[in-house]
């Protein structure tokens, strides 16, 4: 039944993600559920048979699915039902007095303001107090309301609560997707971007250096053309893919170039200097060093940078931060290490947010290792990655 209507579900929006809203299903459920209520209440409760009593118990079922479609039109028919129901002299029956509970558990779980939706609980409680039966104590007549109201609004708050779940694990899988896409678009950028590029520049020195050998400069050109051609297409398409979001900021970021070396170690230094610690470096210049393809080595300076910033953050006062890098059988291996005190959270993130799970994967991406050891007083972080055959031959 209903099986060919969109059904209701979180669904990711630009503005709120995970956001849940109301379909047609969810609005001719309403329907049906207003019509179960009102033929149960004629046909197995005690309702009068007279016109004023299933009228209003009519009008209190139908404010159901009105509330679902127009939510202030809904409210508004389901206070007034309620009012007038309990003003008649007459007795108007269960459901005309009681149904708008419903209402309130509704607006409850579909997330509108907790002030908004208690007060409309008081205010169809109030008839209660100022217009109580004759011949019936005070708290008598809070039997329906309490009995009625107390689970209405434990269900709203339920269905509130999953809802606002929803809503946050969707946008927590949101922002790990854009991070990732991030770190994704960066890696390529870095790489394989760059490494064309210098594979282009190569092209045309080699061109100038032969100027006089048109065979050579014929074969060049034929393959730094679409070379060139590929660049600028892996450019645009990290251009689309980091701006789908709306995030323009992305894509200039993924072009932004790591800082240099020296001015990290001396913002480290200076970092460390206010809290009477101190910054050891040893084996540094190997980075200037033609060790890495122009790609390789962007991203080796990022990871490099981002230790050294996380050490100078986390460095216990007074404490010995060190970075050391050394080249051994073709392998770059840096070590950055530093004492931290005994109570600090070992799960922090490395300082600009690139994160220890992501600096791993940047490492891994360029066929290297990456080992992360917490002492009971210290640091170490140490990554290994292979540099070029040229450099080592």
């Amino acid at each position: 039944m209903l099986h060919f209507l969109p059904r209701s579900s979180p669904v990711a929006g630009h503005d709120e993600p995970g956001a849940w809203h109301p379909t047609l299903r969810t609005h001719l459920l309403h329907v049906g559920m207003a019509g179960f209520f009102f033929t149960f209440a004629f046909f197995f409760t005690s309702l009068p048979r007279e016109p004023v009593a299933i009228s209003l118990t009519a009008l209190a079922a139908l404010a159901l699915p009105l509330t679902s479609v127009a939510p202030v039109v809904g409210t508004a028919m389901s206070i007034v039902v309620t009012w007038v129901a309990e003003s008649v002299p007459q007795d108007t029956g269960l459901l005309a007095s009681t149904a708008a509970w419903g209402v309130v558990a509704m607006l409850l779980a579909r997330g509108l303001p907790r002030w908004t939706v208690y007060s409309l609980a008081c205010i169809i409680t109030l008839p209660v107090l100022l217009l109580p039966a004759v011949y019936e104590p005070l708290w008598a007549a809070f039997v329906w309301p309490v009995t009625m109201g107390v689970p209405s609004l434990v269900l709203g708050e339920m269905l509130r609560q999953q809802r606002d779940q929803a809503r946050r694990d969707a946008r927590r899988r949101r922002e790990a997707r854009l991070r990732q896409r991030r770190l994704v678009a960066s890696e390529l950028h870095d790489t394989v971007a760059r490494d064309l590029t210098y594979a282009v520049m190569a092209g045309e020195q080699l061109k100038i250096a032969h100027a006089g050998d048109e065979q050579l400069s014929r074969e060049l050109d034929s393959i730094i053309e679409p070379v060139r051609a590929a660049v600028a297409q892996l450019r645009r398409g990290l251009q689309s893919v980091t701006t789908d979001d709306g995030d323009a900021d992305l894509f200039r970021m993924t072009l932004r170039p790591p800082r240099p070396i020296d001015q990290t170690l001396a913002d480290a230094r200076r970092a460390l200097a206010d809290r009477g610690a101190s910054l050891e470096v040893d084996g540094v210049q190997l980075l200037a060093e033609e060790l890495f393809t122009p790609g390789t080595h962007q991203q080796v300076l990022r990871v490099v940078g981002e230790l050294v910033d996380n050490a100078a953050k986390h460095t216990a006062a007074d404490g010995l931060a060190r970075v050391a890098i050394d080249i051994d059988d073709g392998v770059f291996d840096c070590m950055v290490t530093n004492a931290v005190d005994a109570t600090q959270n070992s799960d922090g993130a490395l300082s600009s947010g690139l994160g220890l799970a992501d600096a791993r994967r940047r490492v891994e991406t360029l066929g290297g290792e990456f080992v992360v050891n917490r002492g009971k007083a210290r640091w170490t972080v140490t990554f290994s990655v292979p540099v070029r055959a040229t450099a080592t031959g």
